[in-house]
């Protein structure tokens, strides 16, 4: 970075690049940038370079123009790395004014065009005549002795405060540090030292804290040292024999200590160290023997970007690689080939160097550290409970000023998805890098960043609970769906996912969990069907039709408890996932339906919140179905639920003339919810009668209930279970069933009659004699509020409790409500698939 400042006490800061012997500048022509005269872009490199007007030469520093007339600018060309003193006359002063005029840019040109080095030049104007940048600081006064200088990128004039004055004018007065630290109080647990820089009170601030006193907070996820800093985690387990540890770190100085642990909080005995030593990353390890392993890289890392250094030890040999470098091999001596560790594991320093001498590091890291893995363990850098973090002391957060206010449109939330990488997440319905894109939903898809959130299962699955989903996977490993009882990693829990192509289900009843795990993996990029269920301790698994697997809880517990979200396709903070599901990475691929004890999830419309989500690869997608037909995914195909009176592949046809007799198809209802059939179903006492014909064994025939059914509800139904006709009915203090003890699902027409008064009820088939019925408890009226269905209804095994699966297979006419004929077509209220019988 330089320092150039005219005698005006104008200063410009900027980072300079030289390319071809040209110097270039970051910015934009017509936007920012700090040419004196004439502005050109540089394709493709977000740059610009400067040239000068005739009879004007480029000073060395590649910005400045120094008229070949005038002597009194003097420029050294040795100094521009460091600051560069500028006299400027008079004559140059008024020029820059006049070029400024009423404060607008002066433009030539336009469109795009070609310079005399034959690039490409873009943007609005070829060449852009700019003003003097001092002219910005004539009429901004600085207060109490600050001075003006101009931000280029900014494009602004600004204050530079003298000590004790802050704000844009330096009118804020701040409280100066004592010399000691008598009465120099830090906050949160911070402790006082004086700082050799300043010889003023600073304060060393523990985790999750910053600032001159301590006071902000600081949310911790991809940490920056400072050679004074460090992390503390838990001593890890299991690196007595073997251990592979990598950490990706970008740094700012060639020396600092990047990791440490002992058998003590010293080198006096076993111990391992990760640091930088001039430039190069050296790994270091003592077992106690005559000598340490000291392995060296070959290469030297670059300030300011991003590597990856990987250590490994086997007992004596170790070995170190940084980036793609070949492998640097190395030995400890003596007999001893075991490592133990006690102390913490430092990141990023230590608290006293002068007890670990022998790593030959006296200095923390400086710079910014993205990942640690342990034996292939992602360390989370949050403090416990959420992390695995244990302490720290000054450390800062890298992704800090990542995510700018507006960045996201649409309400979209931006989140650090590294130090230097910020992510969009947007609400449902919206798409792009920042949100900007309306999406309509339909099978959603999951791209690893992605979430649905749905309303807690609650108490409502205490000893059942049944899941079935279909997906189809793109990543061999992430989370299908998750719920539990805490946000703090424990307690209650029910995951489905994915680890390693294999499907993983997991719950904890709140004394250990149970697992279980396909044998085989499945395919990628193609839909699947699993089936998990758990009844108390009891847990199975079903993937495809591949065998059942079966598994039991640890403990004696028996009963899951969720107080949390359901989460589909991933979560929004993997520190509310419980530890024993394993289960950190969001699912990449797509979701097709979800079905929780019989009653299927609407992924979308149900949905609370989400993020990140995406329209799946599905013929349902481009809305295949016309006339207001519903798609129906079936794993890679489809089928369209048509509307009333339409039909075809896609609901393209009209059905011609009247429907008089409508067959059904199993997936096809009438629904009446005129006040004429309310009237006259339900209440004290019913009287329905009709006629069917089919050739199926199962489905049900009739239904009238409630709009939310519990399984306590009022309901009456009937139904074919294995070619026998079943009556049922509930008036609140059970239900009641009567079963014919003869089939008729023989394709010819059937007659019958439903009739009941108060509890009592009796079924008649074809005028033989009836079936009797009495429903227990003391209620005699049907509450029912959700009209009359013929031949299914949406959700049948859902709204039924399982009574029934699927809809009826046949043809039903002459419907009879309290003696009065039912119009078929002209009173439905809605319906679907319903066609004339054949």
């Amino acid at each position: 970075m330089a320092w150039f400042c005219w005698s005006l006490l104008v200063c410009i800061v900027m980072i300079a690049s030289t390319v071809n012997g040209q110097r270039m500048f970051p910015g934009q022509c017509g936007m920012s940038h700090p040419c004196a005269q004439i502005c050109k872009n540089v394709p493709g490199m977000g740059r610009v370079k400067c040239e000068c007007e005739s009879g004007h030469i480029l000073a060395a520093n590649g910005f400045l123009c120094i008229s070949e007339e005038d002597e009194t600018i003097d420029i050294d060309a040795e100094t521009s790395p460091t600051e560069a003193v500028v006299t400027v006359s008079e004559e140059t002063v008024d020029k820059a004014k006049d070029q400024q005029g009423s404060g607008g840019q002066e433009m030539e040109g336009s469109g795009s065009g070609t310079d005399e080095d034959g690039e490409q030049e873009t943007g609005s104007g070829e060449e852009i005549h700019v003003p003097s940048p001092m002219v910005l600081c004539q009429d901004f006064e600085c207060q109490n002795g600050g001075t003006c200088y101009v931000d280029v990128v900014m494009d602004k004039a600004m204050c530079r405060c003298t000590e004790g004055f802050k704000g844009d004018r330096c009118a804020e007065s701040v409280v100066i540090p004592p010399t000691t630290c008598e009465g120099f109080e830090c906050q949160n647990a911070g402790t006082c030292y004086i700082n050799g820089e300043t010889s003023r009170a600073s304060c060393h601030c523990p985790h999750g804290y910053e600032g001159e006193m301590c006071k902000q907070t600081v949310a911790i996820k991809f940490p920056s040292f400072q050679s004074h800093s460090y992390m503390e985690f838990s001593s890890p387990l299991g690196l007595y024999r073997t251990f592979q540890v990598r950490v990706d770190f970008k740094p700012e100085t060639l020396d600092g200590l990047l990791l440490f642990c002992g058998e003590q909080d010293s080198t006096d005995k076993d111990y391992f160290s990760l640091g930088l030593v001039d430039g190069k990353m050296q790994f270091k390890y003592d077992l106690g023997g005559t000598a340490p392993g000291i392995i060296t890289s070959a290469v030297t890392v670059s300030l300011g970007k991003w590597h990856t250094v990987t250590i490994n030890r086997d007992n004596w040999d170790g070995w170190i690689q940084v980036d793609q470098e070949k492998p640097v091999k190395g030995k400890s001596k003596g007999l001893y080939s075991k490592l133990t560790l006690r102390s913490p594991l430092y990141l990023g320093g230590h608290s006293n160097y002068t007890a670990i001498s022998q790593t030959s590091i006296s200095t923390g890291f400086s710079g910014c550290v993205e990942r640690l893995v342990i034996n292939n363990v992602d360390s989370d850098m949050r403090l416990e409970p959420r992390g695995f973090a244990v302490g720290g002391v000054d450390v800062g957060e890298c992704s800090s000023g990542l995510c700018d206010e507006g960045m996201c449109s649409n309400g979209g939330s931006c989140v650090a998805q590294s130090a230097s990488r910020y992510l969009c997440l947007c609400p449902l319905g919206t798409a792009g890098p920042t949100c900007e894109k309306d999406v309509l939903l339909h099978i959603p898809s999951f791209n690893g960043s992605s979430h649905l959130v749905h309303q807690s299962l609650g108490k409502n699955h205490l000893s059942f609970l049944e899941i079935e989903v279909i997906f189809r996977p793109h990543q061999p490993t992430g989370m299908l769906l998750y719920s539990g009882q805490k946000f703090e990693r424990a307690g209650d829990f029910v995951s489905l996912g994915m680890s390693e192509g294999h499907v993983e289900f997991r719950f904890d009843c709140g004394s250990g969990p149970a697992v279980l795990r396909t044998t085989e993996p499945v395919s990628l990029n193609e839909w699947h069907i699993a089936i998990a269920s758990r009844t108390a301790r009891d847990g199975t698994l079903q993937v495809d039709k591949r065998r059942v697997l079966s598994g039991m809880a640890e403990g004696a517990f028996t009963q899951l408890t969720f107080a949390g979200d359901l989460y589909i396709g991933g979560v929004d903070d993997a520190s509310h996932v419980s530890k024993k599901a394993e289960m950190s990475t969001s699912f990449v691929g797509d979701i097709q339906k979800v079905i929780i004890n019989d009653k299927p999830l609407d992924l979308i419309d149900d949905a609370i919140r989400g993020a990140n989500v995406m329209n799946a690869d599905h013929p349902c997608v481009d809305q295949p179905c016309q006339n207001r037909g519903e798609c129906a995914a079936q794993h890679a195909t489809y089928s369209c639920q048509c509307p009333l009176w339409y039909q075809g592949i896609n609901c393209e046809e009209d059905i011609e003339g009247i429907v008089e007799v409508p067959s059904f198809q199993g997936s096809s209802y009438l629904r009446f919810t005129s006040d004429w059939v309310l009237k006259r179903v339900g209440g004290q006492d019913d009287n329905i009668q009709l006629e069917f014909r089919t050739w199926s064994s199962d489905g049900l025939i009739l239904w009238m209930g409630r709009d939310v059914m519990k399984s306590t509800s009022d309901f009456m139904a009937l139904g074919l279970d294995n070619g026998m006709l079943k009556w049922s009915y509930n008036l609140g203090g059970g239900p009641v069933s009567t079963l014919t003890n003869q089939t008729f699902n023989d394709g010819e027409w059937h007659t019958v009659s439903m009739q009941r008064q108060g509890a009592s009820g009796t079924l008649m088939i074809d005028q033989r004699e009836g079936l009797m019925a009495t429903a227990p408890g003391p209620m005699k009226s049907l509450d029912i509020n959700n009209g009359l269905y013929l031949g299914g209804m949406k959700d049948v095994a859902e709204l039924s409790f399982k009574r029934y699966t699927i809809g009826f297979l046949g043809c039903i006419r002459n419907v009879m409500l309290e003696g009065d004929k039912l119009d078929l077509y002209q009173d439905p209220s809605e319906g679907r698939n319903v066609n004339h019988c054949a």
